[in-house]
């Protein structure tokens, strides 16, 4: 009798550890598709908003957030780089007014030896990424601001009722502190879209900030190059397949000026940073690399056509670039004739197979992508 008893209670403890083991199976998959939530927290979107030196700007950015009318709890996450003009107290300020909303974070681990903002502003929003709760992501910069107060309601409520989706953008209204005329970029068609994300990356561009994004957890973050996480690469981590879907409506403000970070830069300083961004994309998707090449081809083809200057004297940013065109470029200048005939049959088909490449593929976009 007593073997009996022993055995059913081994049976009845093999079954109930089978039913968890299943049970966590299935809990996943429902998960993973949205149709449950994780049930520590009921927070929706995760708003990541980095800042340096920005306190004049932070109440329009703030207010913009706070005021969207959403059917789900969201979180707004402020990361303040060290900042000198009081940003980091208002923003604590805010967050004693929002406390339920808006939790505030300082970048202290980063070295004060780098200067280069692409890093600092990399690292600072990668910190923000680590305490996401939302099952979905939204980034923005600390100068700029949602001009829609339903953007999040739409994107979310795009997500939601497509799964296989992995991220929702839209154009972004370039807004100008100076005389320059206002813009809008990205402006694809007056129709939502739905795309493979290879064709994404084969000719079209997004803003991160016009993004929601899928939150993967925890595998990303392992992932991503904290210090380079800046706009396409911002893309790139959450776009790694699936489909993307695209909505007409403009509904962020990018603030422009003459001397900011980007716009103060020569153009041989942005076309190296084009090349990082070439560099990186092709290590996050390197299935890509011929899409990556189009996308990238204006600062491949800036690099050859300046083939005869001196590259090592201009100003760099604090990351390496491995690039094999910019290494065979830098020494252009010095190269006998010889070496500059074995250049030139090494890069002059590749630079204008990629020009055809890139026309083809803007021209056959309209072809590949569905109205939805």
């Amino acid at each position: 009798m007593l073997q009996i008893y022993g055995f059913l209670y081994i049976l009845c403890l093999k079954l109930n550890l089978l039913i968890l083991y299943f049970w966590s199976k299935v809990y996943f998959v429902l998960e993973n598709y949205g149709l449950i939530m994780n049930t520590e927290t009921d927070c929706k979107i995760s708003v990541l908003i980095t800042f340096f030196n920005q306190k004049e700007y932070i109440n329009d950015c703030l207010t913009s957030v706070l005021s969207q009318k959403t059917s789900f709890s969201f979180e707004i996450l402020c990361g303040d780089d060290n900042s000198s003009d009081g940003t980091y107290e208002e923003l604590l300020r805010w967050e004693q007014e929002y406390p339920d909303v808006i939790r505030v974070y300082r970048t202290d681990s980063i070295s004060s030896d780098i200067n280069e903002p692409i890093i600092r502003a990399s690292n600072n929003r990668y910190s923000l990424l680590c305490h996401a709760q939302g099952r979905y992501l939204c980034f923005l910069d600390g100068d700029d601001y949602y001009s829609d107060d339903m953007k999040m309601q739409k994107q979310y409520d795009i997500l939601e009722k497509h799964p296989e989706v992995s991220g929702c953008f839209h154009p972004i209204l370039l807004k100008w502190d100076t005389d320059h005329p206002d813009d809008t970029w990205g402006l694809y068609s007056d129709k939502r879209l739905i795309m493979s994300y290879k064709l994404y990356w084969g000719c079209l561009w997004g803003a991160a900030e016009t993004f929601m994004f899928r939150n993967p957890g925890s595998e990303l973050i392992k992932s991503v190059n904290k210090d380079f996480f800046d706009d396409n690469l911002i893309t790139a981590n959450f776009i790694k397949n699936g489909k993307l879907i695209y909505i007409p409506e403009p509904m962020v403000v990018y603030r422009q000026s003459d001397i900011s970070s980007w716009n103060s830069r020569n153009e041989f300083e942005k076309a190296y940073i084009n090349l990082l961004v070439y560099q990186e994309l092709k290590r996050i998707l390197p299935k890509l690399k011929s899409q990556f090449f189009t996308k990238c081809y204006d600062a491949i083809r800036f690099v050859y056509d300046n083939r005869r200057s001196d590259w090592k004297s201009i100003g760099k940013p604090q990351i390496v670039l491995d690039e094999s065109i910019y290494l065979d470029t830098i020494n252009y200048y010095r190269y006998s004739v010889f070496r500059r005939i074995i250049y030139e049959l090494k890069w002059l088909f590749p630079i204008y197979l990629g020009k055809v490449l890139k026309v083809l593929r803007n021209r056959l976009k309209t072809l590949k992508w569905k109205k939805i």
